[in-house]
């Protein structure tokens, strides 16, 4: 938060800005207040092969990429590839800082 004179723009810092304005008197005040909100997007794209509608799975391909909040409560970036066709699971989750939290590559057969 700020506080500063609507006449004159005297920043009030350490000075009572209850008080007259000490560089021209005034008792008008600006007050501005910054808060920052933070938007999570995840996108996923599918690809369907010709496979029988009775299958277990929407895609036999699909890409997630974007942001999330994560286990602790902080924003995290997350690529994950699944592939059905290939029985390929791939998974890169990082933190804010860019440190990788997750790197997971193995079959998708195998993953659990």
């Amino acid at each position: 938060m700020s506080i500063s004179c609507s006449n004159c723009g005297f920043a009030f810092e350490k000075e009572d800005h209850t008080k007259p304005c000490p560089k021209c008197g005034s008792h008008n005040r600006n007050i501005t207040l910054v808060e920052e909100i933070r938007s999570h997007e995840l996108s996923k794209l599918g690809k369907r092969g010709p496979s029988s509608p009775k299958r277990r799975h929407k895609f036999d391909q699909e890409i997630v990429t974007g942001e999330k909040v994560g286990k602790d409560g902080k924003a995290v970036s997350i690529e994950r590839i699944i592939d059905r066709e290939q029985d390929v699971y791939r998974e890169t989750v990082e933190d804010e800082h860019g440190q990788i939290k997750v790197k997971k590559h193995e079959r998708l057969s195998e993953h659990r």
